[in-house]
């Protein structure tokens, strides 16, 4: 990762820069109902088949009849353990297909693979601004309004930058992030394994990135056959933040150049989606109605709801707005996060179209 060499460019930058500035920096960084559970272990010996390539008819049937064993219950390690400890105390938990086990490595290495991610393009910008130095150009352009005008083209903040993320990534040090295929591998099988968070990460489809799609073809294919499935077992299980991702997958429109990956593995239904919508309404609109208080979160959310909802309502024929209200879908409830957890997911998963939540903690 970024070491001597960049924080020398960076110091040079910054003398240039910014007259007298010295600059030093240092590195861093309860169970599911039958229908969710049968949904999951139908989904699981479609992707135990496809994964081997020798799953025979009778393994399939058996793999149908299958429910996913008990999460196991033997701690995780704290969130501040490096993960070189992390990795040496969950691998053999892993590989005996203990679901949160899988989880939390899969998060983890994502979580280092986006912070390697954000040196490279810090690293990146300090060689362009090398680059226009050495030219006779000024940091920043012409006049050096780029320091007044901030972003990337600050040589302050992009100092800042990279000390934090340096600080950030020393959790990551000592460990080799693996390729993008195998940490999708790992959430999928967490997800398979009957962990409701994992099921729900692995189905918004944001575990895949557009600089590796080659390399997951073989993942993709499985994503593509297993993910609506998956889905729809995870909001069986009260998953409401998948709920919403499943909802806007079915509202898209083909032609939606930002569709998510979800929208792309399921058949474009609005009026399903119309369904999910009123069931997530009244699952958040029962909470918001319990509480005492008045800022509650899940209030914030109904009135987006009711936003997406009614944007629905004006694009559907009347018969089947009125089929979708008097028949909502279902949502269950019981094995999801507790609910503040779950109403600040859902809130993130509404306010962005990326990824919108990786914390490490997911997986507890």
């Amino acid at each position: 990762m970024a070491g001597k060499t960049t924080w020398l460019a960076i110091a040079g930058v910054l003398a240039v820069g910014i007259a007298g500035g010295v600059y030093w920096f240092s590195g861093r960084d309860a169970s599911p109902g039958a229908t969710a559970s049968g949904a999951m272990g139908e989904a699981s010996a479609n992707i135990g088949a496809r994964a081997s390539g020798s799953a025979g008819v009778e393994g399939a049937a058996q793999g149908r009849n299958a429910r996913p064993a008990p999460l196991s219950s033997a701690p995780l390690p704290p969130l501040d353990a490096p993960l070189a400890t992390v990795v040496r105390e969950l691998k053999p938990r892993a590989q005996a297909g203990d679901a949160r086990a899988l989880c939390r490595l899969a998060v983890e290495y994502r979580y280092c693979a986006e912070l390697q991610g954000r040196m490279q393009m810090i690293e990146s910008g300090v060689a362009r601004a090398q680059e226009r130095i050495e030219q006779g150009g000024q940091q920043g352009g012409e006049g050096g309004q780029g320091d007044r005008r901030g972003g990337w083209r600050s040589t302050e903040r992009m100092a800042s930058a990279f000390e934090q993320t340096s600080e950030l990534y020393r959790h990551c040090e000592g460990v080799d992030v693996p390729k993008s295929s195998d940490i999708v591998r790992y959430m999928r099988e967490a997800a398979v394994a009957g962990h409701p968070q994992a099921a729900g990460q692995y189905v918004s489809g944001e575990l895949f990135t557009g600089s590796d799609m080659l390399d997951n073809l073989p993942e993709l294919a499985l994503y593509r056959d297993n993910a609506e499935s998956m889905a729809l077992a995870a909001v069986a299980q009260g998953d409401l933040r998948t709920a919403w991702k499943l909802a806007e997958a079915y509202a898209s429109e083909p032609g939606d150049r930002r569709r998510t990956l979800l929208a792309q593995a399921v058949e474009s239904q609005p009026a399903r989606a119309l369904s999910l919508l009123y069931a997530l309404r009244t699952a958040v609109g029962d909470q918001a109605t319990a509480s005492a208080t008045g800022n509650d979160p899940a209030q914030a959310i109904v009135a987006r709801l009711q936003q997406r909802i009614a944007s629905l309502e004006r694009r559907l024929p009347s018969a089947d707005v009125a089929r979708a209200r008097s028949e909502p879908a279902e949502i269950g409830v019981g094995a999801g996060p507790a609910r503040a957890d779950a109403l600040q997911r859902l809130s993130g998963a509404m306010a962005s179209r990326g990824r919108d939540d990786w914390s490490r903690d997911i997986c507890d």
